[in-house]
């Protein structure tokens, strides 16, 4: 009886370390998932970034070749460029946690809720 109760008891031992460490490759595995989900959209969002800046770096050139065609001066298109960007930065600086932190965090933070 005692040998048989031991036995058992290894039995159910072996039966939930199998159960746990399923368990726990299933975690990983949905950890795994819910990264690349996270870090695929992140890369594509880079990529968008970075065509969006150079889109906004010609819209600006273009925009200060303008003034400074209307204006006859070329350091009141640079200007007429410049003074709206510094203001711009200056406001994105100022409130850069409600427009940049929590939107991105809350994107990520649904993303990891939204796969499991």
């Amino acid at each position: 009886m005692n040998k048989k109760l031991l036995n058992d008891s290894g039995e159910i031992y072996t039966y939930l370390k199998v159960i746990a460490d399923n368990k726990l490759e299933i975690f990983k595995l949905d950890a795994a998932q819910s990264m690349s989900g996270i870090i695929s959209k992140l890369i594509l969002l880079t990529c968008l970034t970075f065509l969006g800046l150079i889109l906004f770096g010609l819209m600006l050139l273009t925009i200060g070749v303008f003034i400074s065609h209307l204006s006859g001066s070329i350091y009141i298109g640079i200007l007429g460029v410049a003074i709206p960007m510094i203001i711009g930065t200056i406001v994105l600086y100022s409130w850069r946690k409600s427009i940049i932190y929590k939107p991105i965090s809350a994107i990520i933070y649904k993303q990891i809720l939204e796969d499991e």
